[in-house]
């Protein structure tokens, strides 16, 4: 059996043995080599598998393989050690682009549709968490790429002012980054339009009214005071 890269080869071993269902484990593992053997060898399980990089096609090739699993783990719905985070995040990854608080107990769901088998909350916030970050990125990702969107947002957007709110730190080299503001150009010069807003505060209402109050107190016309 040939395989176009060993990821490749990686997810097909994973699949069939959440099918079987049978467990496996990791014996060696190098960019030329991938071997395992079944979880419960010490039970006398001969399940083998050797593969290994051809040089000549650059692809990833079955040496050795005892495909016939003779241990006995039950049904195996439980906590299946070969169903990894990044199996969980794959199943995960349409829902996740539809809404990005899909809740734990919906992921545990979905997982258990697609492969028959329970995960715990810990591994489903994981395979979430993983998920997210394949659909929006990393929080590290995207924090690369702010400098860029600003500078972008500076050349097209004639005018606008942007100020940045970092932080020394006694354990920490570099400044630490809190907050940033910006401002376009337009509202700059629309704000001298605007009454002057005094104070804003805000506030949950509870029992009967299930809303939040909010209250603006501003000058209007006269000088007089003006409550929304």
């Amino acid at each position: 059996m040939l395989f176009n890269s060993k990821k490749k080869l990686q997810r097909a071993v994973k699949l069939l043995h959440l099918k079987i269902p049978r467990e496996y484990f990791v014996i060696k593992s190098t960019k030329k080599s991938w071997r395992l053997v079944c979880r419960r060898v010490e039970q006398g399980c001969r399940f083998r598998l050797t593969s290994f990089n051809d040089k000549h096609t650059n692809m990833w090739k079955v040496g050795r393989y005892i495909k016939e699993h003779t241990c006995d783990m039950g049904t195996c719905r439980d906590a299946h050690f070969n169903l990894d985070v990044e199996m969980i995040a794959n199943v995960l990854h349409v829902d996740i682009e539809k809404t990005s608080r899909f809740p734990i107990k919906d992921c545990q769901t979905t997982v258990l549709k697609a492969y028959d088998i329970s995960i715990s909350r810990r591994k489903a916030y994981l395979g979430r968490k993983r998920a997210f970050e394949k659909v929006y990125g990393t929080w590290e990702g995207s924090f690369a790429e702010l400098p860029r969107f600003i500078e972008a947002l500076k050349h097209f957007n004639l005018g606008t002012i942007v100020e940045w709110k970092t932080e020394r730190r006694v354990d920490v080299i570099e400044d630490v980054f809190n907050y940033m503001f910006w401002t376009f150009k337009p509202c700059i010069d629309g704000f001298v339009f605007c009454r002057l807003v005094i104070s804003i505060d805000g506030t949950h209402v509870y029992g009967e009214y299930d809303i939040k109050l909010l209250i603006a107190i501003a000058t209007a016309q006269y000088y007089l005071c003006h409550l929304q």
